[in-house]
């Protein structure tokens, strides 16, 4: 009798609830694929790129740099420019050997695409003549300053690792400079020096990304 009522008390699973556990077993292997998708796209982000402000070529002033990603949302770039020689003329010339380290902060997908802010510090050494009255020199203390800038980014290509930002800044810079007479070997005339504020960084940037 007893046995009966065990064999009577054993219940039977009804097909729904089978059903139902068979859906909730594939929608977690549904979200583990999702979670690796995630993270083969974040293995994928931007490591590094490098780059060239192509508005520096109208003055024939060669330029590169890089940026790599120090954060989430955060990116520090470096870039060097350098132009050692004469332009077309002996009293037109552009020498300058300039730094401009700057951090940014992205609203979208860092080194890649969306709008950025920064801040950024201009470093140069000059050695300026742009008519035949006076040439401009740096003295012992090069031109520094600090500034903020705003800018956004585009991504071109199929492969997607080449990018467009297009960049504005204002600030404030410090400029010390002597001055001497036009010609070669001018004479020195006198020294000055001033604080300036406004554009501080303009950019059209060319960019290679490299991914990680």
């Amino acid at each position: 009798r007893r046995a009966m009522e065990i064999e009577e008390r054993t219940e039977v699973i009804p097909e729904s609830y089978t059903d139902s556990a068979i859906d909730d077993s594939y929608g977690l292997e549904e979200m583990g694929a999702f979670d690796s998708d995630f993270e083969a796209k974040y293995q994928k982000t931007p490591l590094l790129s490098v780059k060239t402000n192509l508005l520096a070529y109208s003055t024939l002033i060669p330029n590169a740099g890089v940026e790599f990603r120090i954060g989430k949302r955060l990116s520090a770039e470096v870039t060097a420019m350098y132009s050692p020689f004469n332009l077309f003329v002996h009293d037109f010339k552009t020498r300058i050997l300039a730094m401009k380290p700057e951090i940014r902060y992205w609203w979208g997908e860092s080194l890649r695409q969306g709008h950025f802010v920064g801040i950024h510090m201009p470093l140069a050494g000059f050695n300026i003549q742009l008519n035949d009255k006076y040439r401009y020199q740096d003295s012992e203390e090069a031109l520094w300053g600090i500034g903020l800038n705003y800018g956004y980014a585009m991504l071109i290509g199929k492969r997607q690792n080449w990018s467009l930002d297009f960049t504005i800044g204002f600030g404030y810079m410090n400029v010390n400079y002597d001055i001497f007479e036009g010609r070669y070997n001018g004479k020195y005339l006198r020294s000055e020096g001033k604080h300036y504020f406004g554009p501080t960084r303009i950019g059209i940037n060319l960019s290679y990304i490299i991914n990680r």
